[in-house]
């Protein structure tokens, strides 16, 4: 049985942000709409801006890195940690 595919979720600032791992991509989804996607590499990053009030805009980052066969990944708003998550994982 396949394993199911990562996921993080959380809502910061009024924002749902979600990082979605599948089929060596990862992608960041704001309120439902992808914003970023790259394919998995070693190192890498997503990014975007969300605007949570009348002129109040965030800045997203998601900063990710396999290494020893796991994939951490973290979720920076404004720099500020927001979301953090080991996953095993191995570069196809």
């Amino acid at each position: 049985m396949q394993q199911p595919s990562p996921r993080l979720e959380t809502i910061c600032r009024g924002a749902r942000i979600e990082i979605r791992i599948l089929d060596q991509s990862i992608s960041l989804w704001l309120n439902g709409l992808k914003r970023d996607e790259a394919p998995l590499a070693a190192i890498g990053k997503l990014s975007t801006s969300v605007q949570t009030g009348y002129e109040w805009h965030e800045f997203i980052e998601v900063r990710f890195q396999a290494a020893d066969g796991n994939l951490n990944v973290v979720a920076l708003m404004n720099q500020e940690r927001i979301l953090e998550s080991t996953f095993p994982f191995h570069l196809g």
